[in-house]
């Protein structure tokens, strides 16, 4: 069932879809496309008056397009609302947890704000998501190398994860917070609860599905696929 037609660029324009993410809230679709731009469609905000409804029952949404955007095509795209990248990330957000109080009631939770990890073949950074009128969109270039499109995941401890040939790379906020040796080349990485599946081509060609959990640092399943 289509629930409602949304356009992102003019008719004259014509963009390749390769990777989505929408927010917890539903009030904000971030869409990457293969020439690497990032094109976010979000509920009008205003500082007087919280974004009332989702992007399905709002009359009044908004497309953006951010003035970063990747050299390649963008593989993955995933929200994150719980961490902070930095002191003075916290500090500007409380600033504007502030202000928004001040002007209306009950709009706490919409100052805070999302944070979206993005990557291509060739890089991996994070968006801070300010919810106000000016939508500014801050980039931080996090790695020097991306991933295949599908090989990345947020884990549940707001983690990003992104699965390269050499092992599960991790990141949270503005740092590299370490690597899981799982090798192979990657074809899909996954976090269900306090696991990662993650599958890879093996050096024979055949297919490895792996399960690790990375708190107890076990792999606590491995198979191999035969075509």
């Amino acid at each position: 069932v289509c629930a409602r037609t949304l356009q992102l660029t003019p008719s004259t324009s014509v963009e390749v879809i390769t990777a989505l993410a929408v927010s917890d809230e539903n009030d904000t679709l971030c869409i990457g496309c293969q020439s690497g731009m990032i094109y976010s469609i979000q509920v009008v905000f205003s500082i007087c008056l919280s974004p009332q409804g989702d992007l399905i029952r709002s009359k009044w949404v908004q497309p953006s397009a951010f003035e970063f955007h990747f050299d390649s095509a963008v593989t993955t795209l995933h929200f994150s609302h719980s961490e902070r990248l930095s002191a003075q990330s916290s500090s500007s957000a409380s600033s504007s947890a502030s202000s928004v109080a001040g002007g209306s009631a009950g709009g706490s939770k919409r100052s805070e704000p999302a944070f979206l990890y993005a990557t291509s073949a060739r890089e991996t950074g994070v968006f801070s998501l300010q919810p106000s009128a000016k939508r500014s969109h801050r980039y931080t270039s996090l790695d020097a190398h991306g991933c295949q499109p599908g090989c990345a995941c947020l884990t549940d401890t707001g983690e990003l994860v992104v699965g390269r040939r050499d092992g599960l790379f991790r990141f949270k906020g503005l740092d590299s917070v370490g690597c899981y040796a799982v090798e192979g080349e990657k074809q899909c990485v996954a976090s269900f609860k306090d696991c990662l599946l993650v599958c890879s081509r093996a050096d024979d060609a055949t297919q490895r599905v792996t399960i690790y959990n990375p708190q107890a640092h076990f792999i606590e399943f491995q198979g191999r696929l035969e075509r």
